[in-house]
């Protein structure tokens, strides 16, 4: 007997990616160069349309699509647990029902005081005001960052693991590259290459690394720090900077191009483009020969 126990919220990505997405189908026309035809939109968007026999069996009996018990409820950083907003006093009251799980709002480590707030919820109990959570063996510090860094959530990259390890539970693995060069950017970690080591296999593409055998590691991992780099050469770093590989990362001319300079050299144009100056009228071929 094979049996696979799922109890985990990564669970979620399963679900999306293969429960629902039925059989394969494809939707296309053949037209003459001569003869376009009619396209229509609407009716290829229907006929594109597949609902697996699961979906349509659990819709016709009018099954619940998705439950949740007990509520989840967003919580600001700067509100207190089981407070709800009412939009008809537009002020937020104490909640009469007390059957809701609080779960403070992700934050980007870029957002400076508000991500060492959020690490100070969750590491500080039993405080009453944020004088308490500023306040450290008496002492009040003058920045949460200040706080965090003397009860010693600073002195390792332990916060920073702990941000990578939340986001590897529901986030894709293009997004977690993303989150890795903002770490690397902004937040300074002590060991870069023991941070990349120890989260290189989460935030690879798994969709990508299937088109490798297993014997091209090297070359998949390269499409990975190459899609790193992209996105820090967007905050003015490189990920040579950081040695994250022994020899460092040495790219080529078009690896070396930025994603807005791909994007501007990968445009398509016609004819009919470049004949769009001599359609300009006087103040419109002004302007276009002083910014060009």
């Amino acid at each position: 007997m094979n049996v696979e126990i799922c109890s985990t919220i990564k669970l979620v990505k399963y679900l999306y990616k293969y429960v629902y997405k039925g059989h394969d189908r494809v939707s296309f026309h053949i037209y003459s160069e001569n003869n376009p035809g009619n396209i229509d939109e609407m009716k290829d968007f229907q006929t594109g349309r597949w609902v697996a026999a699961a979906e349509a069996f659990w819709c016709i009996y009018k099954f619940n699509l998705n439950e949740m018990t007990p509520a989840v409820y967003t919580l600001q950083l700067h509100l207190p647990e089981f407070f709800v907003w009412k939009p008809t006093k537009k002020k937020w009251i104490e909640r009469k029902r007390k059957r809701v799980i609080g779960r403070v709002v992700t934050v980007a480590p870029n957002e400076g005081e508000r991500y060492y707030l959020r690490l100070l919820l969750s590491h500080v109990h039993a405080f009453t005001c944020f004088e308490d959570l500023l306040t450290v063996n008496g002492k009040l510090m003058l920045s949460y960052r200040e706080a965090v860094f003397q009860i010693g959530l600073l002195q390792s990259d332990t916060h920073m693991e702990d941000t990578l390890n939340e986001a590897a539970a529901f986030q894709m693995s293009s997004s977690l590259r993303t989150l890795f060069a903002i770490l690397l950017a902004y937040c300074s970690p002590s060991n870069p290459k023991v941070l990349w080591e120890k989260y290189e296999t989460e935030i690879r593409d798994f969709e990508k690394a299937k088109s490798f055998s297993a014997q091209n590691v090297e070359q998949i991992r390269r499409c990975v720090l190459l899609d790193i780099n992209k996105s820090l050469e967007q905050m003015g770093k490189n990920v040579n900077d950081y040695h994250l590989v022994p020899g460092g990362f040495i790219l080529n001319h078009d690896e070396r191009l930025t994603r807005e300079i791909q994007s501007e050299l990968s445009i398509q144009f016609t004819e009919q483009d470049l004949l769009l100056p001599s359609k300009l009228n006087i103040g419109q071929r002004f302007a276009y020969g002083v910014i060009l």
